[in-house]
């Protein structure tokens, strides 16, 4: 009997077996392991679901497991192994109990045992894209109002910018534009910024009839700075940071005092710089034609800044996008990159308005989606629908369908033509700055400095991809500990909410917005008009007990006597808004829904039963 010692020369007989590496096996062994847990996650889904809605079991089990990423081919490269992953439609199986949810059974299996998988990942995929990138869905004269609506935002916002790199204000109409061009170059960041109630910039619309001056649904900023009290008091212990004025707050971390101070200096130009661009793409706009758009944009750059001051700009741009602060604290987390609204951002915009006026990206994919965009009251594009079953029963599918495949197509067309773009912007700086670098090397280039935060819609899915591969592939996620805890806050017009280790971000529902409020007060019996006014009169929330030893006629006179509201019309408007704000979390967290479902109780009062569940809010 063999001894395993290699000095008696039993040796396996099998000379490759020997020569095999040691973790080729472990491999194995993992990919058998990883099959063994999907095979265990797919039974386990079929008992579910076919439990839940009464569906044939047979039928269930075939769908996932056509949906199987261990059923693909060997694949030499990723592309390769992407193309199969899509045939296969291993990205569609966390969204089958989803469309048992929406459509009658029969319709739902039918979907997915007849449609191509390749074209219904992308389908499906596709809509919820559509919907975060739903405030680019302008025609080409809405675009061109935005732009000069906007041009008009930055004028009433000039000294605030100019001072501290941050709008005093909102831009409702726009978060995009906003987001990437109302800040310039910001030293500081905020521990917090407050936003107001919405209210109109330019007065009412009577108002507007009779002045040049747009109307702009915008919102406040209140921003509350802060910096680092002395290193040790008295008694030896470190003190929290202190609230203080602007000037007095921390700079960014790992921001040079001297690269502060100059990018103060340098805000006003700067700030000129993009005014003057935005009115050429006014121009470009109205006469929908970009011919000399590049060469325009790099002469006002070249006439605003010198060689060195170009430089130094394109410098700060890449280190506000890799800024990532060694210190993480509830009001200013860790972040993978900033947008400092400088050049960079500039030429970005520049891009986007090219693209729309050359190729149409999103105002034809506007256009093909018809009834399905809508304009909200702060004058925002939005799709009307959360996601692609709500249309697969409807005559709008058609044109879901239709826009999904040209916005596909024309982002591979803009795709191509984006890095021309950037070739050409370089050469065009080359001729005002070509002799001002000191050496070769340091000349910028744009295409690799430059990079969209907003994912096309090829890479959207390959994140998807990724995200799952990531989770093994096995239908439920890997949790992982989260170093902060359960988060659940608004930040600017979104919600962050982190359960488990995992994070989304949802665009703003009222019903979020109430959730939150019973989480900030937990195991207390809340009135929904508590609720409602927590949202649309927080000033009486926030000021609860002096407004409870009101009479009915000092209420009366605040407006707030619940004689003047339906209590039984807010009672059914707050449980709506809340199941439905439940439902979207439940398309990503559907154990947070559930827990939602057990701890969230509804009625004429409301009260979140504090479970095991810690939040930061």
């Amino acid at each position: 009997m063999p001894t395993g010692n290699a000095g008696n020369g039993d040796q396996p007989s099998n000379r490759n077996y020997e020569k095999r590496p040691d973790n080729v096996w472990q491999k194995v062994a993992e990919s058998a392991a990883l099959r063994q847990r999907e095979q265990n996650e797919i039974d386990r889904q079929v008992d579910r679901l076919a439990s839940l809605y009464k569906v044939d079991v047979q039928r269930v089990r075939r769908i996932l497991e056509s949906m199987s990423y261990y059923r693909t081919p060997g694949c030499a490269t990723k592309s390769e192994l992407h193309d199969e992953i899509l045939r296969c439609g291993v990205l569609l199986r966390p969204h089958l109990e989803q469309a048992l949810k929406s459509l009658p059974a029969e319709d739902a299996l039918g979907l997915f045992e007849n449609e191509d998988l390749t074209e219904l990942t992308k389908r499906v995929l596709g809509t919820p894209y559509l919907g975060f990138m739903g405030h680019r869905l302008h025609a080409l004269d809405e675009l061109e109002s935005l732009v000069e609506s906007f041009l008009y935002y930055l004028g009433r916002n000039q000294e605030h910018i100019v001072n501290t790199g941050y709008p005093a204000t909102s831009f409702e109409p726009s978060p995009w534009l906003e987001q990437w061009l109302a800040k310039t170059y910001y030293t500081r960041l905020p521990a917090r910024a407050e936003k107001s109630r919405p209210q109109h910039l330019a007065g009412d619309a009577q108002r507007a009839e009779t002045s040049a001056e747009p109307v702009i649904l915008e919102c406040t900023y209140t921003y509350t700075w802060t910096t680092a009290a002395p290193a040790t008091d008295q008694g030896g212990s470190r003190a929290q940071p202190r609230q203080c004025a602007y000037e007095e707050a921390d700079l960014l971390h790992g921001l040079d005092p001297d690269d502060a101070r100059r990018l103060t200096e340098m805000r006003p130009r700067l700030f000129e710089l993009k005014v003057e661009t935005l009115k050429l793409l006014v121009q470009c706009l109205r006469s929908r034609d970009v011919a000399t758009l590049r060469a325009e944009c790099a002469q006002s750059v070249g006439e605003a800044l010198s060689g060195r001051g170009f430089e130094f700009c394109i410098g700060m741009d890449r280190l506000y996008r890799a800024y990532a602060p060694n210190v993480s604290t509830e009001t200013q987390p860790s972040i993978g990159g900033l947008l400092p609204g400088g050049l960079s951002c500039l030429l970005e915009v520049v891009w986007h308005i090219e693209q729309e006026v050359r190729i149409g990206t999103w105002c034809r994919t506007r256009k093909a989606l018809g009834p399905l965009v809508a304009i909200d009251p702060a004058g925002r594009t939005e799709l009307t629908i959360d996601d692609y079953f709500d249309v697969v029963r409807t005559p709008h599918r058609q044109n879901l369908d239709s826009a999904l495949a040209v916005l596909e197509a024309l982002q591979t067309q803009a795709n191509e033509a984006r890095d021309a773009y950037y070739q050409e912007v370089n050469k065009a700086f080359d001729k005002f700055y070509g002799g001002s670098t000191s050496r070769p090397e340091d000349r910028p280039e744009f295409s690799r400095i430059i990079e969209s935060k907003a994912q096309d819609f090829t890479e959207f899915y390959k994140a998807e991809l990724k995200r799952l591969v990531s989770q093994s592939l096995g239908g439920a996620p890997v949790r992982k500990a989260s170093p902060v805890g359960n988060v659940f806050r608004k930040e600017d017009e979104d919600w962050t909410i982190t359960y488990d280790g995992q994070s989304i971000r949802l665009r703003h529902m009222k019903g979020l917005h109430y959730i939150h409020y019973l989480l900030a007060h937990p195991n207390k019996l809340i009135h929904v008009l508590v609720i409602v006014w927590s949202l649309e009169k927080p000033e009486v929330t926030a000021n609860l007990n002096h407004y409870a030893r009101m009479s009915i006629e000092q209420l009366e006179k605040e407006g707030l006597s619940p004689s003047r509201w339906d209590s039984e019309k807010v009672r059914l408007s707050v449980r709506d808004c809340i199941t439905r704000a439940i439902k979207k979390i439940g398309r990503h967290y559907p154990d947070l829904a559930k827990h939602f479902d057990h701890h969230i109780e509804l009625g004429s009062s409301c009260m979140y039963v504090l479970g095991n569940v810690k939040w930061i809010l």
